[in-house]
């Protein structure tokens, strides 16, 4: 199935990693659900697709170093660091098969935030329409990109 991606902010690192295991963007919100604000992108990976669109918007080549991430869920320490860690693993184990947090820098909110708004359509239309790997990113459709002072944060699964 591949990675899916949901692409949010929290006001911070201890509230983007609130109850890992629950989705990020879902509606309606459910009780005990973490709120966030967000848009279900779920085949948009930040290295490549969103790094894409920086890259229109900054007018550079698009590379893989324009969106570099932190993951900040499931924390590196206490990491398997052997084979045997690693084989020790529960199968729900987060390191095995996520959900993993990460964190997009400052840089690409702020590109993001911004971009004026009468130029926002040209690139997002670039975007839409970018074939990556013989695949249209959106096939023409563009989610509303959130903007704030606070980290954005992703979540993959």
């Amino acid at each position: 199935m591949g990675v899916l991606y949901d692409h949010y902010q929290a006001a911070d690192r201890e509230a983007a990693t609130v109850r890992p295991d629950l989705g990020r963007t879902e509606t309606p919100v459910l009780p005990g659900r973490p709120v966030f604000d967000g848009v279900h992108a779920k085949g948009i990976a930040p290295q490549v697709d969103l790094a894409e669109l920086v890259g229109l918007i900054r007018g550079v080549p698009p590379t893989g170093d324009l969106v570099e991430v932190e993951e900040i869920y499931p924390p590196g320490e206490g990491a398997p660091q052997t084979d045997e860690e690693w084989e020790a693993l529960p199968p729900d184990s987060p390191y095995l098969d996520g959900p993993g947090i990460f964190e997009l820098p400052a840089s690409v909110r702020d590109t993001l935030a911004e971009v004026d708004d009468e130029r926002l359509p040209e690139p997002a239309r670039q975007w839409a329409g970018a074939d990556l790997a013989g695949v249209p990113i959106l096939g023409g459709w563009c989610p509303p990109v959130p903007s704030s002072t606070s980290p954005a944060r992703f979540s993959g699964t």
